[in-house]
């Protein structure tokens, strides 16, 4: 059985009595941090597509200038 203690000066801190392991109840939190790092993770997506863009039309670009 797990006994949780409040941890004073932070109400969204719990410490387990048995492994000594902080448990961070702050739902908000968790979900704000979920939602920065999926949107840190869409920024990389599109850069990594506009890359892959611009390089298709070098390539294009390419192709154009040679066949004149």
């Amino acid at each position: 059985m797990h006994s949780l203690i409040p941890v004073k000066e932070h109400p969204s801190l719990l410490r387990d009595k048995n492994s000594k392991a902080l448990i961070n109840t702050d739902i908000a939190a968790l979900n704000e941090y979920k939602n920065k790092k999926k949107m840190a993770e869409d920024v990389d997506t599109l850069k990594k597509e506009i890359l892959e863009l611009k390089q298709l039309m070098l390539l294009v670009v390419d192709s154009i200038k040679k066949d004149k």
